[in-house]
């Protein structure tokens, strides 16, 4: 709580706003962020109209609120909540990368493991691999 109104991180990634989406690319770029994180932060969290135990509905973006939230954010947010909501991203991505070299790994090996019974199939009961970016 800042202020007396509770404040939520993003909770609906499928229907960001585009022009909320651009900003975070813009401010997220490694020559600005430092001096950006609480126009970041501003972006990422808006306030809670709606709370049911640990889920809650935020109040629709507005791009014309976020630089005056984050001022507001950049005299009373604690350095902490950046910690955390980057974090957050950290562990996201870490994730997503150990899941995209276990599905690498799982293909490869269904590949190796097709190559000996394939050779005496005939060309039309061959299966099909699609060569997508994680064969190439």
């Amino acid at each position: 709580q800042l202020v007396g109104v509770t404040y939520g991180l993003e909770n609906d990634w499928g229907n960001m706003k585009w022009g909320q989406w651009v900003d975070l690319e813009v401010f997220s770029q490694q020559d600005r962020i430092t001096e950006s994180i609480h126009i970041i932060m501003a972006l990422l969290y808006r306030p809670v109209i709606v709370e049911n135990g640990t889920t809650y509905k935020l109040v629709e973006f507005k791009s014309s609120e976020v630089m005056e939230r984050a001022e507001l954010f950049k005299m009373n947010l604690p350095i902490a909540y950046w910690f955390g909501c980057a974090n957050f991203f950290f562990l996201i991505v870490r994730e997503f990368i150990s899941n995209i070299e276990n599905s690498t790994r799982a293909k490869m090996k269904l590949v190796k493991m097709m190559r000996p019974v394939t050779k005496w199939l005939p060309r039309w009961l061959l299966p099909k691999v699609l060569r997508d970016f994680t064969l190439s």
